[in-house]
């Protein structure tokens, strides 16, 4: 696809790096009430995810929280939010901070589900399961990259991450048996709050459709790193972030495993807590409704595409969402596709000038710099993206090949630590550095 209308006139708009996030331990949120962790932001964006900043929806699983907090009996210490994917999941990056998606909130048929999948991650939060977890070592890639060969260009293919769930960041998250305690000690949260045994089994059903869906789109077992009979190195970044990820040894449990464990802890219960009906529906929130049309537009084609495109434009855009920097990509690359550069222009604007930037609104902005050849661009990009969503190393080859071949030294003494320290746990990453810095010192351009 020719870039070079949009990436002509976004130039102009990526000189704004007024909206990058301060390190500081809490990251405060505007407009509504929340207070997320630095890190536990960082966590979240990772993933190519924002948080969804409607308080309706904070105030109605903040409400289901105290709940089963009170009937727990003892406080967790902790906050629920809401971020913008559309699939269905509960995850815990913190002892601090439980995230459900937007798509859990659209798709539960009840509260009593909603409440389960609160319940099931209060567990790890009480027990501080998170520590261990793959959410907490460094290894967070949020970004789908195809593949990739290292030839006479070096060529990156960033996906859009809206199947982000398949690279293992939450379906390698805790082992067997931690789930099944957790089920277990959701079983009896919910029926001692007065919850429906019945949205613990939606619950579990739901999650393993989506766990199944989503192991089943990762891709196929490859290697990293191969070599052909000339020599020439090929790098399949695919399999390289999925190694980084974990996303190829999925610990997540079959729904009939978790649900047999989850049926059987329910007999032993009470008959009145064990047949209690199931209770008030969710409801509804216009901004998650729109999250859900967004995440309908069908990427497959153009013509696909331009059919559903403008369904979308006909619907009123949610003030909370107005600056939402993963809503504005997805809009960025349906434009691109459909090849309206200007209105393109205008998304990628709106994404880069969004308060919590993502990876692939950097990716865009890496791309503008490095198009337009603009060392102190990438510098400023590179410096933002650091404080913005921290160190992701399936990113550390190609900001390696940035700081060196635009000569930024602090820079690039940083990624060149950073490629030292993989040696040990990841032979393939750190044979990536290796690739990238020698094209950047043939002076090969990156082809985005």
């Amino acid at each position: 696809m020719q870039l070079s209308k949009i990436l002509g006139a976004a130039s102009l708009v990526v000189g704004l790096s007024g909206c990058a996030a301060l390190l500081e331990p809490e990251q405060h949120y505007t407009d509504v009430d929340l207070t997320i962790p630095t890190r536990d932001n960082q966590a979240i964006h990772q993933r190519d995810r924002t948080v969804l900043k409607d308080q309706s929806v904070l105030t109605y699983v903040e409400g289901i929280l105290k709940r089963l907090e009170a009937t727990h009996g003892k406080p967790c210490e902790c906050q629920v939010v809401v971020d913008t994917s559309p699939g269905y999941e509960a995850y815990t990056v913190s002892a601090n901070t439980i995230v459900l998606s937007s798509g859990a909130i659209s798709q539960a048929e009840s509260e009593d589900e909603v409440a389960a999948l609160i319940g099931h991650e209060l567990y790890h939060v009480y027990e501080n399961d998170v520590l261990d977890s793959m959410l907490q070592d460094g290894a967070i890639a949020a970004l789908r990259m195809g593949a990739v060969a290292a030839g006479e260009d070096v060529t990156v293919v960033f996906g859009d991450s809206l199947k982000e769930a398949a690279t293992g960041l939450i379906y390698r998250h805790f082992e067997a048996q931690d789930e099944i305690d957790a089920d277990a000690f959701a079983v009896d949260l919910l029926a001692r709050a007065g919850y429906s045994q019945n949205g613990m089994n939606m619950m579990i059903r739901r999650l393993g459709e989506y766990a199944s869906e989503a192991r089943a789109s990762a891709p196929a077992a490859a290697a990293c790193l191969r070599m052909d009979d000339e020599g020439e190195i090929f790098i399949n970044f695919t399999q390289c972030t999925s190694t980084l990820t974990g996303a190829d040894s999925s610990r997540y449990l079959a729904k009939e495993a978790r649900t047999e464990a989850a049926m059987a802890l329910a007999m032993e219960l009470p008959d009145d807590r064990r047949r209690r009906s199931t209770q008030g529906q969710v409801p509804e929130f216009y901004t998650i409704e729109y999250l859900d049309q967004v995440a309908d537009m069908d990427f497959t084609s153009k013509e696909a595409l331009a059919r559903d495109l403008p369904r979308i434009e006909r619907l009123d855009l949610p003030p909370e969402l107005a600056d939402d920097a993963s809503l504005h990509s997805k809009f960025t690359a349906a434009y691109l596709m459909l090849g309206d550069h200007e209105r393109a222009t205008q998304a990628l604007a709106l994404s880069a000038q969004s308060t919590y930037r993502t990876p692939t609104v950097f990716r865009h902005l890496l791309q503008v710099a490095d198009y337009n050849r603009d060392g102190e661009l990438v510098a400023q990009l590179l410096h933002d993206m650091d404080r913005e969503i921290g160190q992701m190393p399936s990113m550390l080859p190609v900001e390696y090949y940035l700081t060196r071949r635009y000569d930024l030294t602090v820079q690039e003494g940083i990624r060149l630590a950073r490629c030292a320290m993989t040696l040990a746990q990841d032979l393939g990453l750190s044979e990536l550095c290796d690739v990238y810095g020698d094209k950047a010192d043939n002076y090969t351009a990156l082809r985005w």
